[in-house]
């Protein structure tokens, strides 16, 4: 399928978004950041929004920079589970990844995508991974910057919960509605991506992105984005 056959089609378009993460999934990138200088000014998750639950980490995340947010995400964060019934709960699996973990990932999505659409040139394998992978140079990535998170609905015995099922379908759109009031917005291929001031977030609220979530990250000695 081409590009323009994932944006005309949503639904496949999160089917692909399913594939893709599943497959970053089994591979493990942690220690490329293990020197990485990380943002100033970001929070810890655990105590700056202690109504979320802390889900296990995807294999290329940094176990503690994970847990780190921009304090105007974790607020909207903490509202939203406080708006959740008892029987359900917030779940975060990813908040900040730095720069040098989502190259990897743009990386290993372009392989992945070029081994499954052979047909297709690498311009166009590009456009088609931006769908799903932000570019890790250029414009921000809004996880680069504390400003995304990945989330879960949870179940009252901390188990995530996924949209594939009846229940998780319902708990997913329980969670969603609270993360909305809150003022975060979602990325619709991906039901688990949601963030605050990125152009994403700009574009759902019609305004302008937040200066915090576009500001330059340095990632160490060699560079920045």
């Amino acid at each position: 399928m081409s590009f323009s056959g994932y944006t005309a089609d949503p639904i496949r378009a999160a089917a692909a978004a399913e594939r893709l993460r599943a497959f970053l999934a089994g591979g493990c990138v942690a220690d490329e950041c293990a020197r990485v200088q990380l943002p100033s000014g970001l929070v810890d998750v655990r105590h700056a929004a202690p109504a979320v639950v802390v889900l296990p980490a995807p294999a290329w995340s940094d176990p503690a920079a994970r847990l780190l947010v921009r304090p105007e995400v974790a607020d909207r964060l903490q509202q939203a589970a406080l708006r959740l019934p008892e029987d359900v709960r917030l779940g975060l699996w990813e908040g900040l990844r730095p720069v040098p973990v989502q190259r990897r990932l743009w990386r290993d999505g372009l392989a992945y995508l070029r081994e499954s659409h052979p047909e297709l040139a690498d311009a166009e394998l590009e456009r088609l991974l931006e769908l799903f992978v932000a570019r890790p140079d250029g414009a921000r990535p809004p996880h680069s910057t504390g400003s995304a998170v990945d989330i879960a609905p949870v179940n009252a015995f901390g188990q995530a919960l996924q949209p594939g099922d009846a229940w998780g379908r319902v708990a997913l759109e329980v969670v969603s509605a609270a993360l909305r009031e809150s003022g975060l917005a979602n990325y619709a291929p991906e039901w688990w991506h949601w963030s605050y001031g990125d152009e994403e977030w700009a574009r759902v609220f019609d305004c302008r992105p937040l200066p915090f979530a576009v500001t330059p990250e340095f990632d160490g000695p060699g560079g920045g984005i």
